[in-house]
């Protein structure tokens, strides 16, 4: 099963309830933007058993995904997590509801941390105010580590506690006032790029081309070829269009799971989403369709689906 795309278009709920109804075993490879590193979620027959990334347990890893501000995810049908993994024993359903209300208070949290690279310090009189300081031994520990050179997303991999619950300590040790940001610093710039060393030739090497004699110009000018008429401009690609089209009709019908079987019946059939296609190939992505989510909606209502599909694209090559 080619599943791939972006977090953007298929935010990770939508991925993980479609292996969830196709009962799919697996790993999807998630790779964030931002920094944010790059795991695997592992499927057993549609059923979240483990996580991966960086140093984190498996279900901080699993939750960890969904803070995730975007990226690109890909799924590798058949792999499994290691022997030695600690399986992940929550329902699909927890971990989504969960790791919703994870990113959720992620956007709470980039008030006071807005970015991983964020670099803190302590402040300097921490007691002022005659406030207590009660702190958890992990707030003590993320404490200790506050040094002004180190980022957020450093102290998170000292700890292995992962951004998510590094950045919800600092938030907290910074609402205390025991901490104060630094500043974020600039990413370093690009190396120059020396120009090309400029190409002598050797005299003895340089040729220049004889003038044509005024005759030998006449005669040139007699026998040139007429101008070649300029071809028609190219005809546009239909293909994105024709994709767009049946991609409304299947979302409309299915949400996003529509979109991840229609680009993966494209897939299958080695074809890129959006590429031009003739009828007859279009009908053949059809059938596909029709097979493919037929164990997913019961074959009755695929076969209605995939219909409206051939008199979509019947109507877009008849026009």
């Amino acid at each position: 099963m080619a599943l791939e795309g972006t977090l953007k278009d298929f935010p990770l709920p939508d991925i993980i309830q479609l292996l969830s109804l196709s009962r799919k075993t697996g790993a999807v490879e998630i790779m964030g933007s931002d920094g944010f590193g790059s795991g695997r979620l592992y499927f057993h027959q549609g059923k979240v058993v483990s996580a991966a990334l960086e140093d984190m347990a498996p279900l901080d890893a699993a939750y960890s995904f969904f803070t995730f501000p975007g990226g690109n995810f890909r799924f590798y049908e058949n792999e499994l997590p290691a022997s030695d993994a600690q399986p992940i024993t929550i329902s699909n359903e927890f971990l989504i509801m969960e790791g919703i209300r994870r990113a959720d208070e992620w956007q709470k949290l980039r008030d006071r941390v807005p970015s991983l690279d964020m670099v803190l310090g302590l402040v300097a009189d921490p007691v002022a105010g005659n406030r207590d300081i009660n702190l958890k031994p992990d707030e003590w520990r993320v404490l200790t580590m506050i040094n002004g050179r180190d980022s957020v997303r450093q102290i998170a991999r000292r700890t292995s506690f992962g951004d998510f619950k590094t950045a919800r300590i600092i938030y907290h040790l910074l609402s205390a006032g025991l901490i104060e940001p630094l500043g974020i610093p600039p990413a370093p710039a690009p190396p120059p790029v020396a120009p090309p060393a400029p190409v002598s030739v050797p005299p003895a090497q340089q040729v220049v081309a004889p003038r044509p004699a005024p005759v030998a110009d006449q005669v040139i000018r007699r026998i040139a070829p007429a101008p070649v008429p300029a071809p028609p401009p190219a005809r546009p690609p239909q293909g994105p269009a024709l994709y767009a089209r049946l991609e409304g009709i299947v979302v409309g019908e299915l949400g996003n799971t529509g979109r991840l079987m229609l680009s993966d019946t494209y897939r299958r059939l080695r074809l890129q989403p959006g590429a031009d296609l003739t009828a007859t190939v279009a009908g053949t992505v059809c059938d596909q369709f029709e097979r493919d989510t037929g164990m997913l909606i019961g074959s009755g209502r695929a076969r209605n689906l995939a219909n409206a599909l051939r008199r979509a694209a019947a109507e877009f090559f008849s026009g």
